[in-house]
């Protein structure tokens, strides 16, 4: 498992409370990576939908009353005075004016920019659970060899006693 700026190591070197140590790490990075991937998917999900909200402002004739939606569950009535306008929120409490094309390529970009963070880490996601999947089965093939030279132990003493 190198990487470029990260240190490799060695499996075999290590005693079993360390690469349980390791384990438990990848495990709780898999899960903060799990949960990064659906933020961003939420995200991306929201900025497509602003897009087709955008599109769909063109069929609207101007002076037309709308709801425009403050909250996810309050609406305020508006009236369109320009359906080729809109005001996009850039984050942050900023809002720019923006013209359909604009605010179209805006959403576009966001969303080109999401799928490459979310590709980004899927591979990321993907590299931790071979490396944690490596670890369980040193740790499994490290247990079955106590086990063994446990019962040729057990098998020796006996044989002596005999």
């Amino acid at each position: 498992m190198s990487t470029k700026g990260k240190q490799r190591l060695d499996l075999n070197e290590m005693n079993s409370m360390q690469l349980s140590s390791i384990r438990q790490q990848l495990e709780a990075e898999i899960e903060l990576l799990e949960q990064s991937i659906q933020s961003l998917q939420n995200a991306k999900i929201k900025f497509n939908e602003s897009a087709q909200a955008v599109d769909r402002q063109k069929d609207v004739a101007d002076g037309s009353q709308i709801l425009v939606p403050l909250t996810g569950s309050m609406y305020v009535p508006a009236v369109i005075n320009d359906n080729n306008n809109f005001i996009v929120d850039i984050g942050t409490g900023y809002y720019v004016e923006k013209t359909t094309k604009a605010a179209n390529d805006y959403f576009k970009r966001k969303v080109q920019f999401l799928s490459e963070q979310i590709d980004k880490y899927v591979k990321m996601t993907h590299e931790k659970v071979t490396a944690r999947e490596a670890i369980g089965e040193l740790l499994q093939y490290r247990q079955q060899s106590a086990q063994v030279a446990a019962q040729q132990s057990a098998t020796t003493s006996q044989i002596n006693k005999s």
